[in-house]
C-alpha cells in the first residue's frame, strides 16, 4: 500500500509531480502510465481516511475487549455476555486476592458468601466456604481459573496472579470498558 499526503506542506518536488499525475488520470509512477485501479480515493483528504480508520479501529478494539471479556466469563462459569459489569469484576477480583494470598488469603475473604461465590465461579464440586484440604481440588481449581483469565486477557500464562502484570492488564480492560468498580 502507498499511501502520499497530498495536503503535506512540505512534500519534495518528486512527490508534488507524482499527485498532479494522479489526480490527472495516471499512475504517478515513474512509467506515467494510465491509472488502471480504484480512483475512488483521489480527491478524498486525510481527515476523510482518517475519520474511516478510527472507526474501523474502534470497531475492532470493542470486539477484541468483547472477547476477552468473554474468555474471562467463560473461564470463572459467569454468565457470558462478553459485558464487563460488576459480577465479573468481583469474581476476578476474588480470584486474584485468593490466588495471590494462598490459603491464608481464602480464609482472609471474611465473607463466606465471598468464598462460597469463588468456590462457584471456578467450579468446585463442594461450595461450604471453606478451605479444602491440601492435595484436593481447590488449589488446582484456583491455579486453573487463573490460568483461564491470563489466557483470556492475553498474556502469559503461569496460574499465578501478578499484580504488576495480570493486575495492570486487568485493569486497562477495565478502564477500557468504561467500569467503575
Amino acid at each position: 500500500m502507498h499511501i502520499l499526503r497530498s495536503d503535506c506542506t512540505d512534500l519534495s518536488y518528486a512527490a508534488g509531480k507524482q499527485v498532479k499525475a494522479y489526480r490527472a488520470g495516471y499512475n504517478g509512477l515513474a512509467n506515467n502510465g494510465p491509472d488502471t485501479g480504484n480512483r475512488s480515493w483521489v480527491n478524498v483528504t486525510w481527515g476523510a481516511v482518517k475519520a474511516t480508520l478510527d472507526v474501523v479501529v474502534n470497531v475492532g478494539s470493542a470486539v477484541v475487549l468483547d472477547a476477552k471479556v468473554k474468555g474471562i466469563q467463560h473461564a470463572l462459569r459467569l454468565t457470558v455476555d462478553g459485558k464487563l459489569g460488576a459480577e465479573t469484576y468481583w469474581a476476578v477480583w476474588r480470584l486474584s486476592r485468593a490466588s495471590r494470598e494462598g490459603r491464608t488469603g481464602f480464609y482472609k475473604m471474611k465473607d463466606i458468601d465471598d468464598r462460597k461465590e469463588l468456590q462457584r465461579n471456578i467450579g468446585c464440586k463442594f461450595v461450604d466456604g471453606s478451605w479444602i484440604s491440601a492435595g484436593s481440588e481447590m488449589p488446582q481449581r484456583l491455579r486453573d481459573a487463573v490460568g483461564g483469565v491470563q489466557r483470556a486477557m492475553g498474556i502469559s500464562i503461569d496460574r499465578v496472579w501478578d499484580d504488576a502484570r495480570d493486575g495492570r492488564v486487568f485493569g486497562a480492560l477495565v478502564s477500557a470498558a468504561g467500569f467503575k468498580p
